[in-house]
């Protein structure tokens, strides 16, 4: 029978003196009153990070606080610790009161100095058993004949190179053959990246350009098996083309878009612990993952990026919390308390803790919450940009999925990748109408006999289009991420043919009465969308545009949802960060020249941040641009509804530390 010892045993020991003490297996009584069986290699890794029980002893230490606990989930990895010390980290906040980061700072550097300890300590103990991985494990993977069998199977298509990697990523995880193989293991434990893997021993799959195209054929072979033919090493030599190309004026592009973002978030000051007492909610839908007709996931679900933010149960007209585990919620409304719906504390210039959610307990007293939120977003896409190579992998491309009110109008081929008109819709008698200048030199165009699609996507740039016939009048979003639609030869072949007409707008107006419905009518050329891409569409909706936001009637919450999912379409960025950087481009009033950030009870805008900048206040503008000619207009000297900001102490700094003390 194994022996009995009590995890207050255990705590009363140094854990040096644990190498020699503790048997190889033996039974572990929990606080709780739990026994279970544990053995001392595990015990001891725990007993590194449980210096902080020991340190704050008055809480009840139970099985999740052991790293068994964990093993049962997933196996040792790179985040294993991380995992372990907060599972009695917010047992000993709770315990001992400790609600705030001021109150935590304390703990919060113990817990640096245990991880670091633990790290040192172990990395003595444990150097006999540290290997490392050779090509002989990337060999032995790829010649099994479970993954050769999955490449003979493979179909040089995007469809199948992707499943080819899911399925390698898969059978890694799950085999039992491969378990003590040490590239099977790095993978099992996330210290590399699945994607890297999935190119080494199966199929590097489609590069991309520096303009982001795909190139016409994937790459059918791994870099364990090497790249054979001119093809293959030629394509793939654009990879390093691109990272260095990425280094430069992306990153530039990024980095100057990060310092935009923080500067207009940087009026959200303050952070205060407590709720304010607003009833002001904002209504979100909990989506679940979303899967097209062959299972490949589209759209993740939102409800694990609303972790920390406050929800009301009407059952009960109570508060909780979010922890991104409420499978109940999904695909149901619920109301969120938020910022952006309004929070009423007194102060301008600050939100409260239950308004922005639980994510304010890792804000450090004295952090600019705004500025804060700005860095985290900017740092990650600057991040990605930096690391494209890295992050590379088989490119995908976005494919058209119709809604049901599209699919009235259109339908598509198994390819997803062309808009085809239903029969019913050039029956009765629909005109199709494009802006001019999403048809570049069309003419010119015309005039080419010998019609390539390189030579029709240099002047067609197609986001929306317009289907119309007496008073009806509908217009349509074709573009799909950054792939805008381009007209098929096809058609450009039928409207040499036919004239058109050039209507009020000086749009273009065709008569699709004679076109054949079989034939493709928009085309979106094969493009990766990639993060630089992302960068200037989330560029394109913080900066903001009078006519845009009134020709989309885009309201605060309207942006939130926009920027939310586009955001997190690409990465994983929180509920509450997404949420600050909304609130900061909010305004009271554009027409009346008020850019101060509404409280609870105050009218909501959205403004530009050009404007925006120029109306809050003098100092935040000269941090910012157009310095010239903000200085020079007499407009800049009278304001009706300036506010104070971060940067004023340099401009007028007797003043600005007078007021801020009360003198």
């Amino acid at each position: 029978m194994s022996h009995e010892i009590s995890v207050r045993e255990i705590l009363a020991e140094d854990t040096e003196n644990l190498w020699t003490k503790l048997p190889k297996t033996f039974l572990l009584k929990y606080d709780n009153g739990e026994v279970l069986e544990t053995n001392y290699k595990t015990t001891i890794f725990t007993s590194y990070y449980w210096d902080l029980i020991r340190e704050w002893p008055n809480i009840i230490v139970k099985p999740n606080h052991h790293l068994d606990f964990y093993f049962k989930k997933s196996p040792f990895g790179a985040h294993t610790h991380r995992v372990l010390i907060e599972s009695f980290y917010k047992d000993i906040a709770v315990s001992y009161g400790l609600d705030t980061p001021l109150k935590r700072d304390y703990l919060d550097k113990r817990v640096f100095e245990v991880n670091n300890n633990a790290y040192n300590k172990l990395s003595v103990h444990l150097y006999p058993y540290m290997t490392s991985i050779d090509i002989l494990d990337f060999i032995e993977v790829a010649d099994d004949p479970e993954i050769k069998e999955m490449i003979e199977k493979c179909e040089p298509d995007q469809l199948s190179v992707s499943q080819l990697s899911e399925n390698i990523v898969k059978f890694l995880y799950t085999t039992n053959k491969l378990s003590n193989n040490r590239l099977v293991k790095a993978t099992r434990a996330k210290i590399v990246k699945d994607n890297q893997v999935s190119q080494c021993v199966g199929v590097r799959g489609y590069p991309t350009d520096v303009d982001s195209m795909l190139f016409k054929y994937p790459i059918m072979s791994g870099y364990v098996n090497g790249l054979n033919t001119l093809y293959d090493s030629m394509t793939e030599s654009r990879s390093a083309s691109k990272s260095l190309l990425f280094s430069t004026a992306p990153l530039q592009f990024s980095e100057y878009l990060s310092r935009r973002i923080q500067l207009m978030a940087m009026s959200v000051e303050r952070m205060h612990y407590g709720d304010c007492g607003s009833n002001k909610y904002m209504d979100c839908l909990v989506t679940a993952n979303e899967y097209d007709e062959f299972n490949n996931l589209i759209k993740k679900s939102n409800l694990p990026l609303m972790a920390g933010k406050y929800y009301l149960d009407e059952e009960t007209n109570t508060l909780k919390v979010i922890t991104g585990k409420e499978t109940h919620l999904l695909n149901k409304w619920i109301k969120v308390r938020s910022i952006v719906a309004g929070c009423d504390h007194p102060d301008p210039h600050g939100v409260c803790s239950v308004c922005f959610g639980e994510l304010s307990q890792n804000i450090q007293p004295g952090a600019n919450v705004g500025h804060l939120c700005g860095s985290v977003l900017g740092q990650i896409i600057s991040q990605l940009i930096l690391s494209v190579k890295h992050h590379e992998k088989s490119a995908d491309i976005s494919y058209i999925k119709l809604n049901p009110r599209m699919n009235k109008f259109f339908y598509i081929d198994s390819a997803r990748d062309k808009y085809y008109i239903q029969k019913e819709t050039i029956d009765k008698g629909y005109y199709v109408e494009v802006p001019r200048d999403s048809l570049l030199n069309l003419n010119d165009v015309l005039n080419v006999k010998n019609l390539s699609y390189d030579d029709i996507s240099r002047t067609a740039h197609i986001d929306d289009i317009a289907l119309f016939k007496d008073s009806e009048y509908e217009i349509f979003h074709l573009r799909v991420e950054n792939r805008y639609g381009i007209l098929s030869k096809e058609f450009i072949e039928y409207i040499k043919q036919k004239e058109w007409l050039m209507n009020k707008k000086s749009n273009y107006v065709f008569d699709i009465s004679d076109w054949d419905y079989r034939k493709p009518f928009i085309v979106l050329p094969k493009k990766h969308y990639n993060n630089n891409d992302l960068s200037k569409d989330i560029e394109a909706l913080i900066q903001g545009s009078k006519t845009d936001n009134k020709k989309k009637n885009r309201t605060p919450k309207a942006a939130f949802w926009e920027l939310f999912d586009l955001v997190n379409s690409r990465l994983d960025v929180n509920f509450a960060i997404i949420e600050t950087i909304i609130y900061s481009s909010m305004v009271i009033s554009n027409e009346n020249y008020d850019a101060r950030l509404p409280k609870a009870n105050d009218p909501k805008e959205l403004g530009v941040l050009k404007d925006i900048m120029a109306r809050r206040s003098l100092s935040g503008q000269l941090a910012y641009q157009y310095v010239t000619k903000e200085l020079t207009n007499p407009e800049s000297f009278f304001p009706l509804f300036r506010e104070n900001y971060v940067m004023d102490v340099y401009i007028n700094p007797k003043e600005t530390i007078n007021k801020y003390y009360g003198i």
